[in-house]
């Protein structure tokens, strides 16, 4: 119900200022579709990894003119990060837990538009702020915010296809560049990664 609720604000936001701007070419959408996440892990002295995660994602978009080639994507969306781990217990065996992780995304993209096609190219810095966290093993699942930084900061990059009827696909990749394991050393590095595939309508 969350994530409905939160769709349902980010398009009617997205209605009433396109009725407030119709005029100046700036576009609004929305998308939704499916992140393929990650968790790339390093610790010394531990054996760690991982593999990827299905989760959700949703959200909209406005498309600033900036020029007749280019044009500014700021975005929000929420976003299901994580991944599944098997972490060595240090007997030989071990352990597997699958960590789940909801952020808020604001990328802010820069858009070459390919003349006289829908193709769009992006990329763009991406700032993640961490709405809840979860750590599910052995049949259990426990809250493990705490273990985590409120922010996560990304480079994003990828590309997309509207059709003139509004409807378009989108691909992308989000490459973490900061560490987001919170109070776990300077040599213990935990990264978010996703590859993303959407569909929305713009307008």
């Amino acid at each position: 119900m969350k994530k409905l609720n939160l769709v349902c604000f980010i398009l009617s936001l997205a209605l009433f200022s396109h009725a407030q701007n119709n005029k100046t070419g700036i576009k609004f959408g929305a998308r939704a579709g499916v992140n393929f996440s990650n968790m790339p892990a390093k610790s010394p002295g531990i054996s760690v990894s991982s593999s990827s995660l299905t989760g959700f994602n949703a959200g909209g978009f406005v498309e600033i003119p900036a020029g007749d080639k280019f044009a500014i994507q700021p975005e929000l969306a929420f976003s299901q990060m994580g991944a599944k781990f098997k972490v060595g217990d240090g007997e030989g065996g071990t352990v597997s837990v699958t960590s789940k992780l909801n952020y808020l995304t604001l990328p802010a993209l820069v858009k070459f538009k390919v003349p006289n096609t829908g193709i769009g190219i992006y990329a763009g810095p991406q700032v993640g702020l961490l709405l809840s966290a979860k750590a599910e093993g052995y049949g259990e699942s426990t809250d493990a915010k705490d273990n985590y930084k409120s922010s996560d900061f990304a480079g994003v990059f990828g590309g997309e296809y509207f059709f003139d009827a509004g409807i378009g696909i989108s691909a992308r990749y989000q490459l973490g560049l900061s560490n987001i394991a919170k109070d776990a050393g300077d040599n213990t590095n935990v990264k978010n990664t996703a590859f993303t595939i959407t569909v929305g309508y713009r307008f």
